[in-house]
């Protein structure tokens, strides 16, 4: 069967990425057409490359689970479903792992682009802070929308952090 294009909805990411890694597949993954886009390079099944419309790399594809949750995709030629047992190249592996890592620690952000990051009224009083973290949790007395996130350096290092902190309950996502 082939597999030209669809939504995540129906085959998630992770498995298009295997997919086309077992297929051996070089050529384009565009996740999501339009405006807010993501585009996966392959090379032989390999993820040689990732860039959207505000970034490169691994913050690319995190910036397009800010959007959404679910996206459109379209391979630039279709692929044939393969049963394939073959190692998966350091690349796909990668990018399989940044799924995961978003999936998991990010997982408050996503399709959170047009929210904020505020404090939670309900923030435990008993709880021990380090003099840094009351610092950062006092940065959201006023809601920071997550797009403010975006226009930074290191989109994945912020969002972590701020993780840590909604994963403390002392900052909540609305």
């Amino acid at each position: 069967m082939e597999i030209r294009e669809g939504n995540t909805k129906t085959i998630p990411l992770r498995n298009l990425i295997l997919l086309a890694s077992a297929a051996h597949f070089s050529g384009r993954l565009t996740l999501n057409k339009g405006e807010h886009f993501c585009m996966l390079e392959f090379s032989n099944g390999n993820v040689v490359g990732a860039f959207g419309w505000r970034m490169e790399g691994d913050d690319a594809l995190i910036d397009l689970f800010l959007e959404k949750g679910n996206f459109s995709f379209l391979f630039s030629e279709p692929i044939e479903k393969t049963e394939s047992e073959e190692s998966i190249p350091r690349g796909a592996k990668h990018t399989l792992e940044l799924i995961d890592f978003i999936y998991g620690e990010l997982r408050h952000f996503i399709g959170a682009a047009d929210k904020s990051v505020v404090m939670n009224d309900e923030i435990d009083t008993e709880l021990d802070l380090s003099a840094e973290e009351m610092k950062e949790v006092l940065r959201f007395a006023r809601p920071v929308p997550v797009s403010e996130f975006i226009k930074g350096e290191d989109l994945k290092e912020e969002l972590l952090r701020v993780a840590h902190l909604i994963n403390k309950n002392l900052l909540t996502v609305k």
